[in-house]
């Protein structure tokens, strides 16, 4: 199962599961959400959701999108699943600049990020293999289906704001049950994003749940439309990746990811912004 959302500067987009937002009252800009069921998946619909700021909004369903662990990842059996989120603005502008991790370097100190300071190094190790792959994929052209083709993009850099955000994403729908970009409490990514600490010009999120390695759920995000364009998004600086095993085994309930995207904060005066 997999998803993307996206938000720019102070738009906040609300949605919940397969919904468009303008079935949704409240709404600010425009989302797209999809929504597609691996091939055998039980339990409840799993899907994947996309937001942007784009003029359109619409929903999609479709079977047969192969295994659960190469494909898109699997939600549990009670939720709906709604897996990434696009370019969303935060509200910090020092975000690159706490580096200082519990004990590394990886996530910033601090009693926010501590749940995920201490992180297993082959998780870590699974984190840094998803953005060498994010890079390697942006290094080219890629179609992106209805999202539209993208030219190459400059790479982008681990931020530990994001990486914070990001694997306490992937450990609360683990630990709660859950598969979607907003949490039990009603948080969306960009609420989680600011939480953390990332203050930026735009921010996205694309989640996935079961497949079982770096460059299979690579393989599902470039293969989705809506994840394959945040992938791609040139006004895109930074990333935060998080990998948690889960329960441990295959399928509904392990291997839960989850990638945070940023823009930088953009210098703004009298003669606009820059």
């Amino acid at each position: 199962m997999l998803g993307s959302l996206e938000r720019w500067g102070a738009a906040r987009l609300a949605w919940a599961g397969a919904l468009t937002c303008g079935l949704i009252l409240g709404c600010s800009g425009e989302a797209e959400v999809t929504t597609e069921l691996p091939e055998g998946a039980s339990g409840s619909l799993q899907g994947q959701g996309v937001r942007s700021d784009a003029p359109a909004s619409s929903a999609e369903a479709s079977d047969g999108a192969g295994p659960a662990d190469s494909t898109m990842s699997e939600a549990p059996p009670n939720p709906i699943g709604l897996s990434g989120s696009a370019p969303g603005g935060a509200a910090t502008d020092d975000s690159a600049a706490a580096t200082a991790g519990a004990g590394n370097d990886e996530v910033p100190d601090g009693e926010h990020c501590s749940a995920v300071g201490d992180w297993d190094p082959e998780w870590v190790q699974f984190e840094e293999e998803v953005l060498l792959l994010v890079n390697e994929n942006r290094a080219q052209a890629a179609d992106c289906g209805v999202d539209g083709q993208f030219d190459a993009a400059p790479p982008l850099v681990m931020d530990p704001i994001l990486r914070c955000s990001a694997r306490l994403q992937s450990l609360d729908m683990f630990e709660r049950n859950f598969f979607d970009h907003t949490n039990p409490d009603g948080k969306d990514p960009f609420e989680r994003m600011d939480a953390a600490g990332f203050k930026g010009s735009g921010a996205g999120e694309n989640i996935a749940v079961g497949q079982t390695s770096p460059e299979q759920v690579m393989q599902s995000w470039m293969e989705s439309d809506g994840h394959c364009s945040n992938v791609m998004r040139s006004n895109y600086t930074m990333l935060g990746v998080g990998y948690h095993p889960g329960a441990g085994g295959r399928g509904l309930g392990s291997n839960y990811w989850t990638q945070n995207f940023g823009a930088p904060t953009r210098n703004c005066g009298r003669n606009g912004c820059r």
